[in-house]
């Protein structure tokens, strides 16, 4: 490729640089939001092993 299209494309990638660099990045959530919750127990019972 000659020069002129690798300074062009270098131009390129630093405006795309400049413009990322710009935007506002979004604030992560606080670490806790919520409770933690207790699991599930398993009431299931019956059969023929359950005597």
């Amino acid at each position: 490729m000659s020069d002129k299209n690798i300074e062009i494309m270098k131009q390129i990638i630093e405006e795309k640089k400049k413009k990322s660099s710009m935007q506002k990045s979004l604030k992560r959530a606080e670490k806790k939001k919520g409770t933690p919750r207790k699991g599930f127990n398993n009431t299931k019972s019956g059969g023929v092993f359950d005597k």
